[in-house]
């Protein structure tokens, strides 16, 4: 859910899957500035076009997955329900208000999901921060209120990611974290840390796991 930057590359590795469906939900426009944060080229006539980030992204991969279902809906109240029969959800937006209601949805339905998201700052010497891979699942589930694992809260805070700095490396990254760790959840790939939170230090090039369940 959320197709902005980290968004964006999980479902271009998902779509190289064999699940059957992959279900896109956002509500905003592809433009411009998506452009330098999402996976390949875009054509200057297709930002002309103002397509919806999930019909912009429907055209281009459902030409390699039969099973991509866009939905152009914000998440809220009224349509949380659409999540209610997915066997699991990548939450990726950049926005924590309304996260709770997401993730209490979630955990009643007893589904399982990966968060994502990163902090940065600026200092005198360029950036530094963390990039962050929260998963919830059955198992262990209780590091998400105990620890705050996910934030669920504005942030006063200047983050450079907000001014849209060019990080799309970093989106890349915290996509393909997330993937891995679906991957060992699903059995595709070994599991022997079960990590249900784990943090990337920019600054060191250094892996951090933790809650294991």
């Amino acid at each position: 859910m959320g197709l902005g930057g980290t968004g964006g590359y999980v479902l271009d590795f998902l779509s190289k899957t064999p699940v059957a469906r992959i279900h896109l939900f956002d509500d905003d426009l592809f433009l411009q500035h998506n452009a330098f944060r999402a996976p390949g080229a875009v054509p200057l006539a297709a930002l002309a076009e103002r397509r919806a980030k999930v019909d912009h992204f429907d055209r281009i991969y459902s030409a390699l997955h039969r099973g991509v279902v866009p939905h152009r809906v914000r998440m809220g109240p009224a349509t949380m329900r659409l999540l209610d029969n997915l066997d699991f959800v990548f939450l990726c937006s950049d926005d924590p208000t309304g996260k709770r209601q997401l993730v209490e949805r979630l955990e009643d339905r007893g589904i399982s999901f990966i968060d994502v998201g990163m902090g940065l700052q600026a200092g005198e010497h360029g950036l530094t921060g963390i990039v962050r891979t929260t998963a919830s699942t059955p198992a262990m589930r209780d590091h998400v209120w105990d620890r705050s694992r996910i934030p669920m809260a504005a942030d006063d805070g200047v983050d450079p990611y907000a001014t849209n700095i060019q990080v799309v490396e970093l989106n890349a990254l915290n996509a393909a974290l997330a993937i891995i760790r679906w991957k060992r959840l699903s059995g595709f790939y070994v599991d022997t840390e079960a990590e249900h939170f784990s943090t990337y230090a920019i600054d060191g090039n250094h892996i951090t796991n933790g809650d294991q369940a």
